[in-house]
C-alpha cells in the first residue's frame, strides 16, 4: 500500500512532467510493491516523459539511495561520515538507519519535535528539508 505522500506525488506526476518541458525536475520514488521492476513502474506512472524531467525509482528504499552518497548525507545531517553505512543497500531498514543518524545530528531541527525522530512520523517527508533559512541544501523524502 502506497503512503499518503506517495499517492499525492503520483496524482501530481503529470504536472511535474509538464513542468519538465520548461525547467529541470527530479522525482524520486520507492519501488515498494507497486511493480515488479523499476522500468515497469516508470511506464505505469509516465507514458511520455518530458525532456527535463528526471524520474528515478529507488528499488529498495529512497533512504538507501540517499545514504549511498555518504559525504553529502553526512554533511546534510551534520554527522561524521564514519557513521554513515558503507553499503546502505545491505541495511535491513535504511529508513530506520536514516532516522537513527538524524537523532545523532547536530541540527536540532532533525531530532526535535516533528523532525526525523520516527520513521512513521507524519512530518517525516516535510521536516527533513526544513532548517536554517541560510541553509541551501534541501532534502525531501517521499516514502
Amino acid at each position: 500500500m502506497a503512503s499518503r505522500e506517495k499517492k499525492v506525488l503520483r496524482s501530481g506526476i503529470n504536472g511535474y512532467n509538464n513542468a519538465g518541458r520548461h525547467r529541470p525536475w527530479i522525482v524520486l520514488v520507492d519501488l515498494d510493491q507497486e511493480a515488479d521492476c523499476a522500468p515497469n513502474l516508470c511506464r505505469a506512472w509516465i507514458s511520455q516523459k518530458s525532456q527535463k524531467l528526471c524520474f528515478r525509482v529507488a528499488v529498495r528504499e529512497v533512504e538507501a539511495w540517499l545514504l549511498s552518497d555518504r559525504e553529502s548525507i553526512a554533511r546534510f545531517l551534520s554527522v561524521p561520515v564514519s557513521r554513515v553505512p558503507i553499503e546502505p543497500e545491505s541495511e535491513l531498514n535504511p529508513k530506520q538507519t536514516m532516522v537513527n543518524l538524524a537523532a545523532k545530528s547536530k541540527r536540532r531541527s532533525l531530532h526535535t519535535s516533528g523532525g526525523l525522530q520516527s520513521q512513521s512520523s507524519p512530518n517525516y517527508i516535510l521536516k527533513v528539508g526544513q532548517g536554517q533559512k541560510s541553509q541551501k541544501e534541501k532534502l525531501y523524502v517521499a516514502e
